[in-house]
């Protein structure tokens, strides 16, 4: 008896036991979740294909290999505002000063202001 008990596996790993029933019921979910992929496929290919003859769909055209340039350089945003305030002042060097002055003659005239200051 004791050279079977040392051939026997020491853990044996048991398949939970489900019913018949229930077994069947889920067999059967994934049959119909199954025919309801295939046809929506279908469909899908049936739309496709009566939407191209109609002409609603421009045929596929097959794809062209070119050389890819991105859009602009890869800048942080933090590159770009510096850049564009660079710009800015160039082109506007007295900027600043024209809009404190404007602030300043808005506020003289609402009264804003009071006098001696």
């Amino acid at each position: 008896m004791w050279l079977t008990d040392l051939f026997r596996p020491s853990l044996v790993v048991r398949q939970p036991k489900v019913c018949l029933g229930c077994a069947a019921r889920i067999a059967h979910i994934e049959d119909l979740q199954a025919l309801l992929k295939s046809e929506r496929e279908g469909n899908s290919a049936l739309q496709t294909l009566l939407f191209t003859r109609g002409g609603l769909i421009a045929p596929p055209q097959p794809e062209v290999v070119a050389e890819q340039k991105p859009l602009r350089n890869i800048l942080t945003t933090a590159q770009l505002r510096k850049m564009a305030e660079d710009k800015e002042a160039k082109d506007n060097p007295e900027a600043k000063k024209q809009y404190w002055a404007r602030v300043q003659d808005e506020y003289d005239k609402a009264g804003k202001l009071p006098e001696g200051v």
